[in-house]
């Protein structure tokens, strides 16, 4: 799976409940670091008070 077809057309609050126990990593070189994603927060725009963009 393309990684733009896990994010496109779906809703937020999903995407972030999906991303919950996959792998993450970022390679440089010769090195690659990464982990499991164990938490994440999802913000859902102009309407969430938690979000930057609240309120356009």
């Amino acid at each position: 799976m393309d990684y733009r077809d896990f994010f496109t057309g779906r809703p937020t609050s999903e995407i972030c409940r999906d991303l919950i126990g996959r792998p993450f990593y970022y390679q440089t070189g010769e090195e690659k670091l990464g982990g499991w994603i164990v938490e994440a927060e999802a913000y859902l725009g102009t309407e969430d008070r938690a979000a930057h963009s609240y309120g356009g």
